[in-house]
């Protein structure tokens, strides 16, 4: 389980019906000759190298999320080691739902933007848990590949998330009361509760 299969619906029945050979992995091409781990060979008529992809932010600096080897420089891919207006929710491959890895996320991000707004202590903490960057994200048993850049165990990460979250106590909770304005005071907001309303994730 140090990798993830490539699979869909398809594959295995053409496979179960022959209409697919499964090999092993190539150790050297010679030609049109392919020869593979096994000792077998085959003439091919067609190699497609599927190598994958870059990954990129096209909207941002990427210098900013990716180090020099494409992997992130973010704590929990999520926050910046030193910005604190720069999160990345989505940016994972788990192998569960990334609708809830995203929610848990958000929550996070959420969580952190009330508790810097208010001046709460879990503000301070958190930067400096964040400031140590990927470092301190859970640990993955997957290969060291570019394939595997962005990817996390699904189970593991939902379990840390859930920790950081139960560490902003009544934080994870809260709401900015700039958000619900009463109507007397909406026209009023100060320019720092708008300034913290224009940073938030919609």
């Amino acid at each position: 389980m140090d990798t993830h299969p490539t699979m869909n619906t398809v594959l295995p029945q053409l496979a179960a019906h022959g209409r697919i050979g499964i090999k092993p992995d190539i150790t050297e091409l010679k030609g049109r000759i392919v020869r593979f781990s096994d000792g077998s060979e085959v003439e091919a008529d067609l190699l497609v190298y599927a190598t994958g992809y870059e990954i990129a932010v096209p909207i941002i600096d990427n210098d900013l999320i990716f180090d020099a080897n494409g992997r992130p420089r973010l704590f929990f891919n999520v926050f910046h080691p030193q910005l604190d207006d720069l999160f990345a929710v989505g940016l994972i491959q788990a192998n569960g739902s990334i609708w809830r890895v995203a929610d848990d996320q958000s929550k996070l991000v959420a969580s952190f933007l009330i508790a810097a707004a208010e001046g709460h202590e879990r503000a301070s903490w958190f930067r400096a848990l964040k400031a140590q960057g990927p470092q301190r994200s859970p640990r993955t048993s997957y290969v060291q590949s570019e394939r595997h850049l962005l990817e996390a165990n699904y189970y593991a990460y939902r379990r840390q998330a859930r920790r950081l979250l139960r560490a902003f106590g009544t934080m994870a909770k809260a709401e900015l009361r700039s958000w619900r304005p009463t109507k007397t005071a909406a026209r009023g907001t100060s320019a720092a509760a708008k300034k913290v309303l224009s940073t938030t994730p919609s």
